[in-house]
């Protein structure tokens, strides 16, 4: 597994926007990628580049995860809808993160994902799929 970020480098920001010190970030085209949170992740020192970095930075990043869920969570139980889109975004940024960490693509994750779940079989029990 490789710990090293990888998104070639901050040059490729003009594929995909730039930061402007005074208004700040301005993206081309308007879409959202996952790759604007990787490139704000890399200029606040998120992505790490040695092996101590990788363990500190995937372990805060779990933890960071956990307390959007924990969030989450709340906005559900108090029936929050901006808390609950806040708090579904805000997981998916640290997603975002702690595949780039660990030199994994969000996508990639995503496909990975659908890829098991496509077929699968079951059935909704109080709410939630039960698969088979």
């Amino acid at each position: 597994m490789s710990w090293r970020w990888n998104v070639k480098s901050y040059d490729e920001r003009d594929e995909i926007g730039y930061l402007d010190d005074n208004s700040g970030y301005h993206w081309h085209g308007g879409k959202w990628n996952y790759r604007r949170v990787e490139l704000w992740a890399k200029e606040r020192g998120l992505l790490g580049e040695s092996a101590v970095e990788y363990y500190r930075d995937t372990k805060a990043q779990t933890l960071k995860l956990m307390e959007e869920v924990g969030e989450l969570a709340h906005a559900v139980a108090y029936r929050d809808e901006q808390g609950l889109k806040d708090s579904i975004g805000d997981c998916a940024v640290v997603l975002i993160i702690l595949a780039a960490q660990n030199g994994m693509k969000f996508e990639d994750c995503l496909n990975y994902a659908w890829d098991e779940i496509k077929n699968r079989q079951g059935k909704l029990e109080d709410g939630l799929f039960k698969k088979d």
